[in-house]
């Protein structure tokens, strides 16, 4: 649907079908492996994974950031690809991310382009 609407939606649908493509190419829907797995929905798998791990579900307690960051290493070169890993890793370490406005973000993540470095998302 978000393919016809085209534009930054369209991005948007490519990034929404991906998002379960595994490093190792035994993801869905497509069986995409490695780089054919457009770089956002890589993030977003591995950003959705550890969010998961990490928050109370009606079934189980969060576990903790060390476990999950555990989980998602075990899993590198399989499940996640290793660069996105390691970068996650090095935000979970370091605290809170730098502050973005969520509409820069989105569009930084839609255009696969790195973020603007402007005087309002500095401060």
């Amino acid at each position: 649907m978000l393919d016809r609407v085209g534009g930054l939606l369209a991005r948007v649908g490519e990034v929404v079908r991906s998002c379960h493509e595994r490093w190792d190419g035994r993801g869905y829907p497509d069986g995409l492996a490695g780089e054919e797995i457009p770089i956002a929905a890589r993030v977003v798998f591995a950003c959705d994974a550890y969010n998961a791990m990490t928050t109370d579900r009606p079934y189980r307690a969060a576990m903790p950031p060390e476990a999950a960051i555990a989980e998602l290493s075990a899993n590198t070169g399989t499940q996640f690809d290793p660069k996105i890993v390691a970068a996650l890793v090095k935000v979970v370490e370091r605290g809170a991310p730098m502050s973005v406005t969520t509409s820069d973000g989105v569009r930084a993540v839609l255009a696969a382009a790195p973020l603007a470095h402007s005087a309002s998302a500095a401060s």
